[in-house]
């Protein structure tokens, strides 16, 4: 799956028997959406989640991720924060444990200023630098 994927093509999804290898890899950042496939926000999240990922392809050493938390199981202390769909988590290479839920209050009707709120974050709990694009 991970040789197939290209993160231009936006976040990767992924299924709970692939949470430890690709969000537990302590090599990588790994920024996880659990969302549920019936939940209207959710819908509306997943181009923000896309193109999240394609802004950041050029950063080896993160990962944008999402998972059906309705259909996979996931044990990990964060989820314990699980209140409602999407559920955005955070976890950093150094840091796999604890994991970081994440709170963006931009509405994500206004792409810009959310995709500039997600970015602070990423980089405030980031392990690796998560440098902007490079100026084609």
């Amino acid at each position: 799956v991970l040789s197939d994927y290209s993160p231009s093509s936006g976040a990767m999804r992924i299924v709970g028997s692939q949470f430890d290898e690709l969000v537990l890899d302590k090599d990588h950042d790994v920024f996880v959406m659990f969302y549920a496939a019936w939940c209207g926000f959710s819908k509306l999240m997943q181009p923000r989640l896309d193109e999240l990922a394609r802004r950041f392809a050029h950063v080896s050493t993160l990962r944008v991720v999402r998972i059906d938390g309705t259909e996979n199981d996931v044990d990990h202390p964060v989820t314990s924060q699980l209140t409602g769909w999407p559920f955005l988590a955070f976890f950093p290479a150094d840091a796999k444990a604890k994991g970081v839920a994440l709170e963006i209050q931009t509405e994500s009707t206004n792409s810009d200023a959310w995709h500039l709120e997600a970015a602070a974050l990423l980089r405030k709990h980031a392990s690796h630098p998560i440098p902007d694009a490079p100026v084609a």
